[in-house]
C-alpha cells in the first residue's frame, strides 16, 4: 500500500511517498522537495498551487494568499472577489502533493498522514480533516510535528531512545519556529511541553538581510531602492521577487562558506555579505528561539539526564550560529541533518499504528496527535536505487552532533541555570555589539525605528527600509499618521491621588548604560531598538503568542500602536488603534492574541479584534466606570477581564464573545491600580486602603468573595505573578515586595528589595528568574529573583530621559520593552552567559 505523509508549512510543504516496495522516496516539485504552500485564483475561479500560484499572483496578486496555515483561523480567505473557505485553500496543496505522489507510485495512495503543530486544538485539526475530504483524499491520520521529527530521530537515523527519556525538538522554519520536548512512552512518543514564535523563522532573516543591505547600499540610489521594496510595474516586481530569491540563496549559502554576493537589480549592484554580518543580524531572533527552547524543557520539569538528545528540524535550522547557541546555553550538543527541513515528512512514515482521524463535531476529544505508536523494532533504512522515481537521499540523511570548535563551550563547567532544571554550559555567549539605532521610513515614510548593522564596525549610511518580504500578509506595515503629542498631566494627578508626589527623579538616575551587578549570575542586556512616539508612553504590553508589542498613549495622544518585533533590532509600525477621546492607560492582549483591551482616561474600555494586526477591528466600548480607568487585564482563560479606575472599583466582564461583552461583577473600595489574576485564573488580587492586599475568589465572577488579605508596609501600586504561580511581586513608593503565592488563602512574604523612588510597573520573567521595574527613577532594575528569598541586583538600565512607565517581557523573556514619558519605547535584549 502506498503511504503518502505531508509536513504542511507556513511556508513551504515537504512530502514523502512510501512505495509498494518499501522505498521512502521525498517528493519533488520541479527540482526542489519545498512546494510553496501559496494558493491563488485566476479570474474564472481555478485555484492554482505552489510557483505557479507565485507566478500568477503577479498579475493578480488581490487574489493570492501565501500562507494558508497561518489564515486557519480565519474561516474564509477573500481571494480577488470570491470568499474562499480556508479549508479549502489547505485542500488545493494537498491534492496538488497528492497528484505527485501518484504519479510518482504509479498507483492510488492507500494512507495519508498529515502533520500539524503540537499546540493546534480541535478546531484547527477539524479544518485539515475537511480539506482532506473536500478533495476527496483518504480519510488522514494526524500526527504532531516533534511526535513525527523524535520518529524520524529514533527509527531512521536508528538513535536509541529509552523509555522516559526526551527528544527536545527545535524546529526552524520559514515562517515559524516551535520548542518541543517529546517523551518516549511505551506507546510511542508523547509531547511534553511546547513553545512557540508564530512569527519568527527564516523569512524575517531575509527581511533584516534586505533592511541591511537598503541601509548599507540603498542610500546610493533611493529611487531604485524604493522600486525594489514597494514594486508597481511588473518589470520591477519580477526583479523585486528575484532579489527576495537571491537574499535568500545568499543566506543558505553563508552556512557553508564565509562571504558571499547578492544582486541588487535596479539599484544594480553586487553586494557582499558575510557571516559575521548575518550572524549579528540573526542574532536577536535566534536569541528568542534558544529561550523559547529553554523555556519549553523548564516547562516539561525535566533534567538534563532526561535528554536523549536536542535535534535540530526545519530549513532554517541550518544556521550554523543556531547549533552554537544551543550548545553553549543548554551544554549539549544539537544532532544536525544535512537536509532537515524533510525531516518532519519523513517521520510520518513510521505513524504505525495509528487509525485515520474521524471527523468530529468541536465538543468531541481531540484527535489523537500528542502521542505516536513506533514500530517494535527499528525500521532499516533502505537505499534508494535506480528506478525512474526520482529519488533522495532520505534514510537516513547525513548526520552530525555538532561540536563547538574551538571546544570551551564542552570542556567549561556545568553549572545550574536559571532557565533551566537541568545544569547547563557556563560558557558565555558572545556578546553582541550594540547596534545603531536609525529611523526607519515605511510606506509612506512614517518615522520609526530601526538598527543598521555595521559593516566591519563602521555605521551604513543613510536610513533603513524595513521591506515585509514579498507576499507575507502579517509583515505589511501599515503606516499610522501621527497626532497631537499627548499630555500626562492627568495620568500624574491621578498616580499622585494614590502615591503623593513621586520620590527619585534625576539624581536617582544610574550613572550609565547597564550597570550589572556582581550578585547575581551573568546578565547582558543589550539595547536593540527605539521606538520613537509623540508623546509620552504610559502602557506596553506583548502578545502572548507572538512577536506584536502594543504601545499605548504615545501617539495621537489617545491612541495604541501596535508594532513587528518578529526582530527586535528592527520593530516597526504595524497598525494604529484609534477609538479612545483621551490619553490611554493600560493595554492587554487576550490569552490567544487575537482580542486588545485598552482603558482610557476617557471613562471607558475599548476591546477590538486584532487577530490580523494590520487590520485591526474595534468591536465593544465598555461605558459602566463613572471616573477615569488606569488599568485592564484579561484573565488566563481569556473569557473575562477585570478594569479599574479612580472610582475605586474593579468591575468583571464577560468577554467569551468580546462584540458583546457584558459586566458580570464588581469589587469596591480597591485602590483603582492594582490588578492581577492568578496564573490559574481563580482568584484576583487588588489593593485598599493604600496598603492592605486583597485576595478574591471569582470562581463565580457574579459573586467574588475575598479568600485573604496582606498588609504591607509600601502604598501598593503594581502587581504582578509568575507564569508559574509560585510568586507574587507587588510595588510601591519604598519597595517591592516578593510574596510566596503557591497558596493564595495564605500569602506570606519571601522578600523584597529596595526602590529608589516610585515603581510604576513591575514584571515577572516568564521563567520567573528576572524581575524587571521602572519608576520615578527615570530606570529599569533587573534582579535575580530564582530565589526569591535572595533577590540581587543584576543590571540597571538608565538610557530612558524621564520616568519609566510600563516593562513588558516577550514570550520567551528573551526581549524586554520599556516605556517612558520621554516619548520612546526600548527593546532589549536579554543575553545570558
Amino acid at each position: 500500500m502506498v503511504t503518502l505523509g505531508i509536513d504542511f508549512g507556513t511556508s513551504s510543504t515537504v512530502a514523502v511517498v512510501e512505495l509498494d516496495d518499501g522505498r521512502a522516496v521525498p517528493l519533488l516539485f520541479g527540482e526542489t522537495p519545498l512546494l510553496p504552500s501559496a494558493v491563488s485564483m485566476s479570474a474564472t475561479g481555478e485555484l492554482a498551487v505552489g510557483r505557479d500560484a507565485m507566478q500568477a499572483a503577479r498579475g493578480r496578486p488581490q487574489a493570492f494568499e501565501p500562507h494558508p496555515k497561518a489564515r486557519i483561523d480565519d474561516g474564509e480567505v477573500l481571494l480577488g472577489e470570491r470568499a474562499v473557505p480556508v479549508a479549502e485553500l489547505v485542500g488545493a496543496v494537498l491534492w496538488r502533493v497528492h497528484d505527485e505522489a501518484v504519479r510518482v507510485a504509479g498507483s492510488a495512495v492507500g494512507r495519508l498522514v498529515l502533520t500539524h503543530p503540537a499546540g493546534w486544538g480541535a478546531r484547527r485539526r477539524q479544518t485539515l480533516l475537511d480539506a482532506a475530504a473536500r478533495t476527496g483524499l483518504p480519510a488522514p491520520v494526524l500526527v504532531a510535528e516533534p511526535v513525527a521529527a523524535a520518529a524520524y530521530y529514533a527509527h531512521v537515523l536508528g538513535h536509541e531512545v529509552g523509555l522516559g527519556r526526551c527528544v527536545v525538538v527545535y524546529d526552524f522554519g520559514a515562517g515559524t519556529f516551535d520548542a518541543s520536548v517529546v517523551r518516549r512512552t511505551a506507546g510511542g512518543f508523547e509531547v511534553l511541553a511546547e513553545e512557540g514564535i508564530p512569527d519568527a523563522g527564516g523569512l524575517d532573516i531575509d527581511a533584516a538581510i534586505v533592511a541591511y543591505l537598503g541601509a548599507v547600499h540603498g542610500a546610493g540610489d533611493p529611487d531604485g531602492w524604493q522600486r525594489l521594496m514597494a514594486p508597481a510595474a511588473a518589470t520591477d516586481r519580477r526583479m523585486s521577487r528575484a532579489f527576495w530569491d537571491d537574499v535568500r540563496a545568499g543566506k543558505e549559502a553563508l552556512s557553508r562558506t564565509s562571504m558571499t554576493t547578492v544582486f541588487m537589480p535596479i539599484v544594480e549592484l553586487d553586494a557582499v555579505l558575510g557571516r559575521e554580518q548575518l550572524d549579528h543580524l540573526a542574532r536577536p531572533l535566534l536569541n528568542r528561539t534558544v529561550a523559547a527552547t529553554q523555556l519549553a524543557i523548564r516547562n516539561a520539569a525535566i533534567g538534563r539526564d532526561d535528554i536523549a538528545a536536542v535535534f535540530l528540524v526545519g530549513g532554517s535550522s541550518r544556521m550554523p550560529l543556531v547549533a552554537t547557541l544551543l550548545h553553549r546555553s543548554l551544554g549539549i550538543a544539537p544532532t544536525v541533518v544535512e537536509q532537515p527541513e524533510l525531516i518532519v515528512a519523513g517521520g510520518t512514515l513510521h505513524a504505525h499504528g495509528l487509525q485515520p482521524a474521524v471527523a468530529a463535531p468541536e465538543s468531541a476529544p481531540a484527535v489523537s496527535s500528542a502521542s505516536l505508536p513506533l514500530p517494535a523494532s527499528p525500521v532499516s533504512s533502505v537505499p534508494m536505487a535506480s528506478a525512474p522515481v526520482p529519488s533522495m537521499p532520505m534514510a537516513p540523511f547525513p548526520v552530525s552532533s555538532v561540536p563547538l570548535a574551538p571546544s570551551p563551550v564542552s570542556a567549561a563547567p556545568v553549572s545550574p541555570s536559571p532557565l533551566a532544571p537541568f545544569p547547563v554550559s557556563s560558557a558565555p555567549v558572545a556578546p553582541v555589539s550594540p547596534v545603531p539605532v536609525q529611523q526607519v521610513p515605511t510606506q509612506p515614510a512614517a518615522p520609526v525605528q530601526a538598527a543598521a548593522l555595521p559593516v566591519h564596525g563602521d555605521p551604513p549610511p543613510g536610513p533603513v527600509q524595513v521591506a515585509p518580504a514579498p507576499g507575507r500578509r502579517r509583515r505589511r506595515l501599515v503606516a499610522a499618521a501621527a497626532a497631537a503629542a499627548v499630555t500626562v498631566a492627568a495620568v500624574v494627578v491621578v498616580i499622585a491621588l494614590r502615591f503623593g508626589p513621586p520620590s527619585g527623579g534625576p539624581e536617582n538616575t544610574p550613572s550609565s548604560g547597564a550597570a550589572a551587578s556582581a550578585t547575581g549570575p551573568a546578565l547582558r542586556p543589550e539595547r536593540l531598538a527605539t521606538l520613537e512616539h509623540s508623546g509620552s508612553v504610559l502602557a506596553a504590553a506583548f502578545a502572548p503568542g507572538g512577536s506584536v508589542l502594543a504601545t499605548a498613549g504615545g501617539d495621537g495622544s489617545n491612541d495604541v500602536t501596535l508594532w513587528n518585533t518578529t526582530n527586535p533590532a528592527t520593530a516597526a509600525r504595524i497598525a494604529t488603534l484609534q477609538g479612545h477621546e483621551q490619553p490611554v492607560t493600560s493595554v492587554a492582549f487576550s490569552p490567544d492574541g487575537r482580542t486588545v483591551a485598552t482603558a482610557s482616561l476617557d471613562k471607558t474600555a475599548i476591546l477590538w479584534n486584532v487577530a490580523d494586526p494590520a487590520r485591526p477591528v474595534k468591536l465593544k466600548t465598555l461605558t459602566d466606570h463613572a471616573n477615569v480607568l488606569l488599568k485592564v487585564v484579561f484573565s488566563p482563560q481569556g473569557s473575562l477581564i477585570a478594569t479599574t479606575g479612580t472610582d475605586q472599583s474593579v468591575l468583571l466582564w464577560n468577554v467569551a464573545d468580546p462584540a458583546a461583552a457584558v459586566r458580570v461583577g464588581s469589587m469596591a473600595g480597591q485602590n483603582g491600580l492594582s490588578l492581577a489574576f492568578s496564573p490559574d485564573g481563580k482568584a484576583i488580587v487588588t489593593a485598599e486602603d493604600k496598603e492592605r492586599l486583597v485576595v478574591w475568589s471569582v470562581a463565580d465572577p457574579r459573586s467574588p468573595s475575598r479568600i485573604a488579605e496582606l498588609d504591607l508596609d509600601t502604598e501598593i501600586g503594581h502587581i504582578a505573578f509568575a507564569r508559574d504561580g509560585r510568586t507574587m511581586a507587588v510595588s510601591g513608593t519604598k519597595n517591592i515586595v516578593l510574596l510566596d503565592a503557591t497558596d493564595l488563602t495564605k500569602p506570606s512574604r519571601l522578600g523584597a528589595v529596595e526602590a529608589k523612588g516610585t515603581v510604576f510597573s513591575v514584571q515577572l520573567s516568564p521563567a520567573a528568574d528576572i524581575m524587571a521595574a521602572g519608576g520615578a527613577d527615570n530606570a529599569v532594575t533587573l534582579w535575580d529573583v530564582s530565589d526569591p528569598a535572595k533577590p540581587a541586583t543584576l543590571a540597571v538600565l538608565s538610557d530612558h530621559k524621564d520616568e519609566v512607565t510600563a516593562v513588558a517581557f516577550d514570550r520567551t523573556g528573551a526581549v524586554l520593552a520599556t516605556a517612558s514619558s520621554d516619548k520612546t519605547t526600548m527593546l532589549w535584549g536579554l543575553s545570558k552567559g
